[in-house]
């Protein structure tokens, strides 16, 4: 990867799926993860070792737009915040499974 090389372009589909909210890069050095938050409220995790592969989509990850989206660093832990006055751990120490949804 290069600063400003374009690493692919992501669109949100289906109905309800919201734009870009905000985007984070995992760094626990296990997997290269790019997790995207929606305005609608979901998460998509992409593989960036793999063309950008879906590796998981958590549909309704909070009550409306995420707001905050981050790793905890050198864990394999996302965090994200919202409107919805909640702040949600999720743990991911499968990097490799495949895309599931929820």
């Amino acid at each position: 990867m290069r600063l400003g090389e374009v690493m692919g372009k992501v669109r949100l589909d289906g109905e309800g799926a919201g734009e870009v909210a905000g985007v984070a890069f995992r760094t626990d050095d296990e997997a290269q993860t790019l997790s995207i938050a929606s305005t609608s409220g979901h998460v998509a995790l992409f593989d960036l070792s793999n063309q950008m592969r879906l590796l998981h989509l958590v549909r309704n990850a909070h009550e409306g737009p995420v707001g905050g989206l981050e790793w905890v660093p050198g864990q394999p832990l996302m965090v994200t915040s919202a409107g919805d006055n909640s702040l949600k751990v999720r743990p991911f120490s499968l990097p490799a499974s495949p895309c599931a949804r929820s």
